[in-house]
């Protein structure tokens, strides 16, 4: 049995098809499920938004699969040996996205299924992918240079290691493969199978992020920053961390407002049930039998109380309301200035951070051009001291042939310049 086919046999069996349906079955198909968690270093405009979409890539015309970072998008019946074309794009709404007028590439990636068989275990989990130029794979098929899977090995290896090439966080598996929840998530109670199945991948992403956290940290370590964008970085750091410190004095005070005005509400409620129970009791006496003039006169004194003291307490309401207003007021306007001091020392700091790239972009190229200076002087100081051998063996050929030699030269010499007359 070739390789060929045996990467075949291995790809039906990750999905699910066995030896027999390899045999008696030439057209096996079989449901896809893609995910794009995340996208990086990609060019987008303000107000744009990422889509990804995916079709068969031997179709030119085939109908393609579409969804938003984060959403899922599923083919139906993949054949075994299919490679998926999947675009990234930038639109500005969903309806955007699907015209293609309207919308902009921002990369693309052919996927061989086959190969993530024989060598994925048949899923991709969570890993990083390189994005090749819109139309480069077709440009490069189109002069002889084919080779989807080296491409693919490629894009892989790139996705840890390329920090500044736009790339997408990709998952990918066979449909029926999903968990109970349909979403494209390794589960931790996962029957036994299952967690064998995907060990593989899971394995692999985690290698890979490993490798993507060192290469971080080896940039963060080595990155050069001038002192200008250390001090500017500082300043910014003090100044936000000043600025939440009082946005957090702010809510605290804002905090204790309310708990004022909602005692003061408590107690204003207390007031109006004790003089609700004040009126509705009249002047008795024990056998709950008062004489007429003494009762309309009780009552109309409990009356006129009750009314001011109504009165009192509408005021002091009111009073308080409009203290609660202006402290809220006062709070929120508080608030909206640090809120908008923190956006703006947001933004200093992040164009600090741009120029401290710019400026180590700047030292790259200066060391870059001092390296092959240093190449340059290299090489002509290897052929100064060629051409110093070269002068020592015509002295030494000079000096070995004899004064006959030397006096034939000065002849000739001399005969050559009788011939020119110098004005």
């Amino acid at each position: 049995m070739t390789t060929s086919s045996l990467g075949t046999l291995d790809f039906l069996k990750q999905w699910g098809v066995s030896r027999e349906a390899c045999l008696f079955e030439s057209n096996t198909s079989f449901d896809v499920t893609l995910v794009c968690h995340e996208a990086r270093s990609v060019d987008v405009s303000h107000g744009d938004q990422l889509f990804v979409s995916v079709r068969v890539a031997q179709k030119v015309h085939a109908e393609e699969a579409r969804a938003a970072i984060g959403a899922a998008c599923q083919l139906k019946a993949v054949d075994v040996d299919t490679n998926l074309l999947l675009c990234l794009w930038a639109a500005r709404d969903e309806a955007s996205s699907r015209d293609e007028a309207r919308r902009r590439a921002c990369g693309e990636l052919h996927i061989p299924l086959h190969r993530l068989a024989t060598h994925f275990d048949g899923m991709l989990y969570q890993t990083w992918v390189t994005l090749d130029l819109p139309g480069l794979n077709d440009s490069v098929a189109s002069i002889g240079f084919g080779g989807e899977d080296g491409a693919f090995d490629q894009r892989l290896a790139e996705g840890a290691r390329q920090n500044l090439q736009p790339r997408i966080c990709l998952s990918i598996c066979k449909t029926s493969e999903l968990p109970a929840s349909g979403k494209l998530l390794l589960q931790v109670d996962a029957a036994d199978a299952s967690r064998e199945r995907q060990w593989g991948p899971l394995l692999k992403s985690q290698q890979q992020h490993s490798v993507l956290s060192k290469v971080l940290h080896l940039q963060l370590s080595t990155a050069v920053e001038s002192p200008d964008a250390v001090e500017q970085t500082a300043r910014t750091t003090s100044k936000l961390r000043e600025v939440q410190d009082r946005a957090a004095a702010q809510r605290d005070d804002l905090a204790q407002v309310r708990r004022s005005l909602e005692e003061a509400n408590a107690r204003l409620a207390d007031e109006r049930t004790a003089a609700s129970r004040s009126s509705d009791g009249p002047l008795t006496e024990a056998d709950g039998k008062v004489p007429p003039p003494f009762q309309e006169h009780g009552r109309a004194s409990a009356d006129g109380a009750s009314a001011a003291q109504t009165a009192r307490r509408q005021a002091e309401v009111e009073r308080l309301r409009e203290e609660s207003a202006k402290v809220s007021l006062e709070a929120n306007q508080k608030i909206d200035a640090a809120n908008e001091r923190i956006r703006t020392l947001r933004r200093e700091r992040d164009e600090a951070r741009a120029e401290a790239e710019r400026t180590q972009q700047e030292v790259k190229q200066l060391n870059d051009h001092q390296a092959e200076l240093q190449e340059e002087t290299h090489q002509l100081s290897q052929q100064i001291q060629d051409l110093l051998k070269i002068v020592e063996d015509l002295h030494d050929s000079c000096v070995g042939s004899g004064q006959d030699y030397l006096d034939n030269m000065r002849q000739s010499i001399d005969s050559i310049t009788k011939n020119f007359q110098f004005r």
